[in-house]
């Protein structure tokens, strides 16, 4: 099983992906430089991620719906790990990114890692008035 770091995962704190190389089953992580940017957030991605991978070593089946056999593998590292926060299906980190717009109509915001927002071009999603850059970091 391969776990590496991609900067291109921006919203999501990891993925997991399956496969096999001459019938012998491989797994592969992937994990947010930009999401897991703490030891906690990184240590619940993984064991997130890798409960994903035992359904696919142990039981064959990519499980990644969040099924019973992702919540059975679940269960189990809570088992072994009682002192480790519940494992949960989504992430409810906060994300600071460097980038953030507002909306002059109804001053909902949107954050972005770089400045790619065309401000003349796009509209809020809500109210459909013009967005501000509202603070680069």
């Amino acid at each position: 099983m391969e776990i590496s770091w991609n900067k291109r995962l921006r919203r999501q704190a990891g993925r997991t992906g399956f496969g096999k190389k001459n019938g012998v089953p491989y797994a592969v992580i992937d994990t947010s430089d930009k999401i897991c940017n703490s030891a906690d957030r990184l240590r619940d991605t993984l064991i997130h991620k890798m409960c994903h991978a035992a359904c696919w070593f142990i039981d064959g089946e990519a499980d990644l719906t969040h099924g019973l056999l992702w919540d059975y593998h679940c269960a189990m590292a809570e088992l072994a790990h009682p002192d480790m926060p519940p494992i949960t299906q989504f992430h409810t980190y906060e994300t600071h990114y460097k980038v953030v717009y507002q909306c002059s109509g109804c001053q909902s915001r949107v954050g972005r890692w770089t400045a790619s927002l065309n401000t003349e071009k796009y509209q809020c999603r809500i109210c459909h008035s013009k967005m501000v850059l509202l603070n680069q970091t």
